[in-house]
C-alpha cells in the first residue's frame, strides 16, 4: 500500500515535469510564461481544493470504515465542482482582463479547470482505501499528456497547450 501511495506521488510529480518540459521545448519564452501563469492559477485553485476538501477528507475519514469514507465521496465531489466553478469564473474574468498570451492561456484554463479539479478529488478519494486506483488516475493523466502535447500543430500558442493539458486530466476521471 505504501509503495502504491509513493508511486502515485511520483507519477503526479513526473506528470508536472513532463508537461513543463514539453511546453518549454515547444513554445517561445513568452508562450511558456503564459503557460506558467495558467499553471500557477491551476495550482492556486487546486491547492485551495486540497486544503479545504481533500486533506480534511483524509484526516477526518481515514480512520473510519470504508463504507463511511465512500459515503463522504459524493460530498467531496460536489464541493469540488462548486469550488472549481467559482475558480473557473475567477480565472475567466482575469483572463478576459489580461491582455496577450497570458490572458489567452487563462481563458483556455477556465473551461477545463473543473475537470482537472475533479480528477484531483478522485485521487484524494482513492488514496486511503484504493491507492492503486489513485495511481491509475494519475497514470491516465500522464498518458493523456504524453499522447496529446507532442501532437500539437505547428504554431499553436499556450492556450492550446493549457486546453490539451486540462482535457488530458479527463482520462483520470
Amino acid at each position: 500500500r505504501r509503495v502504491l501511495v509513493l508511486a502515485d506521488q511520483g507519477i503526479s510529480t513526473l506528470s508536472n515535469v513532463v508537461v513543463a518540459v514539453i511546453v518549454a521545448r515547444s513554445l517561445p519564452p513568452d508562450g511558456f510564461g503564459a503557460f506558467g501563469v495558467a499553471t500557477v492559477a491551476y495550482l492556486l485553485v487546486a491547492g485551495a481544493g486540497r486544503a479545504l476538501l481533500g486533506e480534511p477528507l483524509l484526516s477526518r475519514y481515514s480512520h473510519r470504515d470504508r463504507a463511511t469514507r465512500d459515503a463522504a465521496i459524493p460530498d467531496l465531489l460536489g464541493a469540488c465542482v462548486t469550488l472549481a466553478l467559482i475558480g473557473a469564473a475567477g480565472v475567466l474574468v482575469v483572463g478576459a482582463l489580461l491582455p496577450g498570451p497570458a490572458g489567452a492561456a487563462l481563458l483556455g484554463l477556465a473551461p477545463v479547470l473543473p475537470l482537472m479539479l475533479v480528477q484531483d478529488a478522485w485521487r484524494y478519494a482513492f488514496i486511503v482505501d484504493r491507492p492503486a486506483a489513485a495511481l491509475a488516475v494519475d497514470v491516465a493523466w500522464l498518458a493523456g499528456v504524453c499522447a496529446a502535447l507532442p501532437l500539437a500543430p505547428e504554431g499553436v500558442d499556450a492556450h492550446w497547450y493549457v486546453v490539451a493539458w486540462g482535457l488530458a486530466s479527463g482520462l483520470g476521471v
